[in-house]
């Protein structure tokens, strides 16, 4: 009988070791993913998606999303992983799949869902940090705002994600910068030194973004190792600016290689690129 009742005390002591340590695993790769230790961090959350543990999934999600030197960028398994995250009641996660599904990220495009999942949340808003909360009001408020209270309130939430200190806001600023910057005046240096920080830790948005944004005014062989390092990772933006910069150079070979890489990665300027060619060569 006591060997019995010990047998049952060692299961329950087992079982909240178990319940316990993805959470604590947990923190302990948010705090390395904080740091830029991606890979390390990276482990650790995919070990935890394993046995369905939501946060875990939604940062899995993210590194599909953003690549951080650590996984090739895929949307479908961006996708795949936040929705799984999203589904479980990880809130962050849902704010994400919100946007994917508004921007057409490894979904189609469904701007009436993503309004739809906003409207579902929208009660648990009161609940929700600086970071996680201004990441998706911009999205649902900018197609009915006029021009001016689109730049006021952009400005507004940049300046709340600044404030918010965390990698997670630094990487939506150059989110933010890279999708609304027709919309707001920012120094050019500030955002350059925001990009350059995010690079340093991995993420392939950072990397296409300064080569758009400053190839001009930048040592170009420079701007060029970053656009290489994203391409490689599978970043559809950085693979069609390696198009452009090698029509420029007329190299055919190169040229071909990158814009069907982009294509075939999602870039839609590719897509369209390449039927051109297509129709080009056959009439």
């Amino acid at each position: 009988m006591k060997f019995f009742i010990f047998l049952i005390i060692s299961f329950n002591i087992f079982a909240k070791t178990q319940y316990k340590t993805p959470e604590v695993e947990y923190k302990k790769a948010v705090e390395l993913w904080k740091t830029g230790k991606n890979k390390k961090a990276f482990d650790i959350f995919e070990r935890n998606s394993r046995v369905n543990h939501p946060p875990s999934m939604f940062y899995v999600g993210l590194y599909h999303l953003y690549g951080f030197n650590t996984v090739e960028i895929s949307y479908d398994t961006a996708f795949y992983f936040i929705n799984e995250a999203a589904k479980r009641g990880f809130l962050k996660a849902e704010l994400q799949r919100i946007i994917l599904y508004y921007y057409g990220i490894g979904i189609p495009k469904d701007r009436e869902i993503a309004k739809h999942k906003f409207s579902d949340i929208y009660p648990y808003f009161k609940l929700m940090d600086k970071e996680t909360k201004s990441f998706l009001l911009i999205l649902i408020k900018l197609k009915v705002l006029p021009k001016k209270q689109k730049r006021k309130y952009i400005k507004k939430l940049m300046k709340d994600a600044i404030s918010a200190k965390t990698r997670l806001s630094r990487i939506n600023l150059v989110f933010f910068y890279r999708t609304f910057r027709y919309y707001i005046y920012q120094n050019p240096a500030k955002v350059r030194r925001l990009i350059k920080s995010e690079i340093e830790k991995g993420n392939a948005e950072a990397q296409a973004l300064l080569y758009e944004e400053f190839h001009r005014r930048m040592r170009k062989s420079e701007v060029l190792s970053y656009v290489f390092k994203a391409a490689k990772q599978g970043d559809s933006t950085s693979q069609y600016n390696l198009y452009l910069y090698y029509s420029r150079k007329h190299n055919r070979k190169k040229m071909i290689f990158w814009l069907r890489k982009a294509a075939k990665n999602g870039s839609e300027y590719a897509k369209k690129k390449l039927r051109y060619m297509k129709d080009f060569t056959t009439e």
